[in-house]
């Protein structure tokens, strides 16, 4: 079951609720896929340190009767800080926007929107933060399902491709397995050799080596205008593989980084149970062995039963 979509909320978006439906874009086109993370009201010029990446600005411009400098002083700490785009609120304080803002605005793709007629900003931001809040319940909901899918094949099976495929259903993108003491998996299966070759030589000459990418989430860019995000399995401390995702280029969403997390520590927890397995299936052959040197068993079918074999008939 994939998980639902539309986790990130852009300012295209925002355009479309009813509540910004006499909201008009005067500038910024171009950066109508702006995350949006939050909505904050703010009027005073030292904007700065309270304003965190994917804020959606709200004003009634008072600080546009300041010097032009300083109004664009307002705006370039906006743009720094990575805000998603200022609303601005006409016929309160001000009837217009300065030419140099709406310069400034097009120039770095920054979406400057307004109000034409008064608003009520409460019910923007009840608004939004409601859609936002929604959207992270579901997100949280979604991500224990996955979770509980990953603990039922980690408690059940030793299987590594099961656990890639629950992934694979989850995001539709390319997920691949980068191991040093197996074969290399992938979910899908490549459609030829070549590309399963082209994946594991990637692995081998940019990520293996690479100590930041030993201990923690990477992103390595790939020919075609695609993005390798890769996490690493570490299990009691040692990097026994790699577990990654082939994306179309975009950078990877919060939820998909947080897939590719749980899908590593499922991993490890399963290669745990592997090393674990395999480790008392050979202590229990040198007892075996010592037993039979050292005569404690009664016959062969004693030998035979401590082997797991058939008796013979």
């Amino acid at each position: 079951m994939p998980m639902s979509s539309g986790f990130n909320l852009h300012i295209r978006e925002v355009l479309d609720r009813p509540v910004f439906k006499r909201a008009r874009l005067i500038a910024g086109a171009n950066g109508l896929d702006r995350e949006v993370g939050w909505v904050h009201i703010l009027e005073i010029t030292n904007v700065a340190p309270f304003v965190t990446k994917n804020d959606l600005i709200l004003t009634t411009g008072l600080w546009l009767h300041h010097y032009e400098q300083e109004r664009l002083s307002y705006m370039q700490q906006l743009i720094r800080q990575q805000a998603a785009g200022l609303c601005v609120e006409l016929g309160t304080s001000i009837e217009n926007i300065p030419e140099e803002i709406i310069e400034l605005a097009d120039q770095c793709d920054f979406p400057l929107l307004v109000f034409e007629q008064p608003v009520r900003f409460v019910e923007i931001t009840q608004d939004i933060h409601g859609l936002l809040i929604n959207q992270q319940h579901q997100l949280l909901k979604d991500l224990e399902a996955f979770s509980r899918r990953l603990q039922q094949i980690t408690l059940q099976s030793t299987d590594v491709h099961a656990v890639l495929h629950v992934l694979y259903e989850y995001t539709g993108y390319q997920i691949v397995y980068h191991s040093s003491v197996e074969a290399n998996k992938f979910c899908p299966k490549p459609a030829t050799s070549e590309e399963a070759d082209e994946l594991t030589f990637f692995y081998r000459k940019q990520v293996e080596g690479n100590e930041a990418a030993a201990q923690e989430p990477s992103r390595f860019p790939m020919p075609g205008d695609r993005l390798l995000l890769s996490q690493p399995v570490i299990c009691l401390g040692e990097t026994l593989a790699y577990v990654g995702m082939i994306l179309p280029g975009e950078q990877p969403l919060d939820r998909i980084v947080l897939l590719l997390d749980y899908t590593a520590k499922s991993l490890a927890t399963l290669l745990l149970r592997m090393l674990f397995l395999e480790e008392k299936h050979l202590r229990d052959q040198n007892q075996l062995i010592q037993d039979i040197l050292s005569h404690q068993l009664e016959d062969e079918e004693a030998a035979r039963s401590r082997m797991g074999v058939r008796p013979a008939k």
